[in-house]
């Protein structure tokens, strides 16, 4: 399965979906919306001087600081600021990428947050029992809470595009937080949950339950294309040369080999144009890992299993590998460095690798 964002999902043209950590059991939603001060980073000099100051205990490879946080789900990038949800505790963490230090800790967001997206002047991020909540960085509380089931989402067409766990698409006019469209995407539950990503024709949705993905067109808000992975890896292998352009300009998918029961172990590269698959990467066990994935211009980032990898956009090859801990990985890419999540280690990393 897989998952992927770009470090500013306005623009983002990466695509993915992932079974995260769906198997954890449910909590109850937080009622809180107060926000305190959390002491328990392990600070040092911002990444940009790429030299770390001493600390009690050394820290690892290429790492620059670091923070032990419980349950990390995901890592989001706005208001200046990195956010790292905790999947169990109904909270989310917010870091100064300036003094390495954690600003603030926002009690009352949702149950099994997967996401959560800079939009307008106001932070959103996913819950999935009735508790989606909308965050104001100004004061760091919770000023609205929206029902429903959410799970991944994206800016795009002046709306807020969000994948749902009964396999829907619920787009958001992001003025007032109500739902403009329902569009369905599949049958029943999605057990992978589905990713979205909007590009500038379409907006995209991944489902590796069926290992398809999906094009919705935002100006009648229905499914015109479903095109499977397969069709996908082998436009991608036919390709002749590496495409042209940026990594943003494309959507990437990283397979572990197991989506739609059964593709290939690999980094897909679709042109969100033509609705092809423009170039295949192979890639060994462990390389993908989860399937989480962060793009630039230059490269793309891969969070593997005790290891994350660069690929070099122009090359369509890994440039770079790196060790790490054991652990799911996820991987962000913001204000001039790498940011690796590892869920079972509880750490947050900031990495003085070259983005």
């Amino acid at each position: 399965m897989t998952h992927g964002r770009t470090p500013y999902r306005a623009a983002s043209l990466v695509l993915a979906a992932s079974v995260l950590l769906g198997g954890c059991g449910a909590a109850a939603a937080g009622a809180g919306t107060s926000a305190s001060i959390d002491a328990s980073a392990t600070a040092a000099t911002p990444a940009r001087t790429l030299k770390p100051v001493p600390t009690e205990k050394p820290l690892g490879p290429h790492v620059v600081a670091q923070w032990r946080l419980t349950n990390p789900s995901f890592i989001a990038f706005g208001f200046g600021s990195v956010w790292v949800t905790d999947h169990h505790n109904n909270k989310i963490t917010r870091i100064d990428p300036v003094s390495n230090k954690v600003a603030a800790v926002i009690e009352g967001t949702g149950s099994h947050p997967e996401d959560a997206l800079e939009v307008g002047s106001l932070l959103w991020v996913t819950g999935q029992s009735d508790d989606m909540v909308l965050i104001d960085p100004a004061t760091n509380t919770v000023t609205r809470t929206i029902k429903g089931d959410h799970l991944f989402m994206d800016y795009g067409f002046k709306s807020v595009w969000i994948t749902t766990r009964d396999n829907h698409l619920e787009r958001f006019d992001p003025t007032t937080a109500e739902i403009t469209a329902s569009i369905p995407v599949g049958e029943g539950e999605d057990d992978c949950m589905n990713d979205v990503v909007a590009t500038a024709t379409a907006v995209w949705v991944i489902s590796c339950d069926t290992g398809e993905l999906i094009k919705v067109d935002p100006a009648t808000n229905t499914v015109v294309a479903r095109i499977t992975f397969g069709t996908l890896i082998d436009q991608g292998k036919a390709h002749v040369g590496v495409p042209a352009g940026k990594g943003t300009d494309s959507i990437w998918i990283p397979m572990q080999g197991d989506e739609g029961g059964g593709a290939s172990s690999g980094l897909l590269r679709v042109d969100p144009v033509t609705s092809a698959g423009s170039a295949w990467l192979p890639l060994k066990s462990g390389l993908a890992g989860d399937g989480f994935n962060a793009v630039t211009d230059e490269a793309v980032w891969l969070a593997g299993s005790e290891k994350y990898s660069r690929v070099d956009v122009a090359t369509n090859k890994i440039s770079a590998t790196y060790p790490t801990e054991s652990g799911r990985l996820k991987i962000g890419i913001s204000f001039g460095s790498v940011w690796l999540r590892n869920y079972e280690q509880e750490l947050i990393q900031r990495l003085d690798v070259q983005p």
